[in-house]
């Protein structure tokens, strides 16, 4: 144990100033990781969505995601 930590009297050890922005940084690396993964998987739906053909000029855009029920009359 260095000089700069310390133990509580329930034996519990309290961080020193390093280690606080260890984990500080540990952190906002994974809150970054997170919306990374976010922005990956929006950047996915998008493609997808655009992969779709909505007809000549995207006039059947509106239909996508709803539901809608077809009556064949034969």
């Amino acid at each position: 144990m260095s000089r700069d930590d310390s133990v509580t009297p329930e034996g519990a050890r309290v961080m020193s100033g390093g280690d606080a922005e260890v984990e500080w940084e540990a952190t906002n690396l994974k809150k970054v990781e997170e919306a990374y993964e976010t922005v990956n998987m929006e950047i996915s739906d998008l493609r997808i969505k655009l992969s779709i053909d909505y007809g000549p000029d995207w006039e059947f855009l509106f239909l996508n995601s709803q539901c809608y029920e077809l009556k064949v009359y034969e």
